[in-house]
């Protein structure tokens, strides 16, 4: 058995080795590598279709959309995204209050929320005035608390990452993978 003597005397590569043999088998948990993978190439195609033809869609839109439109229900469009914005805060809350993994992305979708948010208060504004209140309330409060949410769901990422040995203090998130069943926890790529 190890002591913890002997894991600290590991360099950071052996770490990472010894923390990916440690991990549980995927045969354990009722998977295989092969089906994490066609599961994944099944969502990254989905994505890409989304792509592909969210491109027309976009030009469609720009092209046939009329600038003013009259719409119903506007009173239960804004009030319903505002519901779900304080349940999705709420959520936040308790998740972050009870220190829940599933905080995490709680936070990021609801930062994005409330980007959205920001986005459609100023460009459904009905004159100049609101305009300026909407974008006043965009930089002092909708904005910012977003990027504390989003930040706070990257931070959470970065230090899971950094206690699995995943990436190095001095490394960006983005180069920490996910985990596959592979030896291998991260790639690096050749200084130079």
């Amino acid at each position: 058995m190890l002591t913890d003597e002997d894991i600290a005397r590991l360099t950071p590569e052996q770490r990472r080795e010894l923390i990916a043999r440690l991990g549980r088998p995927l045969e354990e948990m009722g998977l295989t590598r092969g089906e994490l993978r066609d599961g994944r190439r099944r969502r990254l195609a989905l994505l890409a279709v989304c792509v592909v033809l969210l491109v027309p869609w976009i030009g469609y839109l720009a092209d046939t959309l009329p600038e003013r439109h009259q719409v119903r229900s506007w009173d239960a469009t804004w009030v319903g995204f505002d519901v779900l914005l304080l349940v999705m805060l709420v959520l936040s809350l308790l998740l972050g209050w009870r220190r829940k993994l599933l905080v995490v992305p709680v936070v990021c979708a609801t930062g994005a929320l409330l980007v959205c948010d920001a986005w459609f208060d100023i460009m459904t504004a009905a004159s100049w005035n609101e305009r300026w209140v909407s974008v006043a309330s965009a930089v002092v409060v909708e904005l910012p608390l977003a990027g504390v949410l989003i930040g706070w769901s990257a931070g959470v990422l970065r230090l899971l990452a950094l206690r699995l040995w995943m990436v190095e203090p001095h490394q960006h998130l983005w180069r920490a993978g996910l985990p596959s069943g592979r030896r291998a926890v991260s790639r690096r790529r050749p200084r130079g």
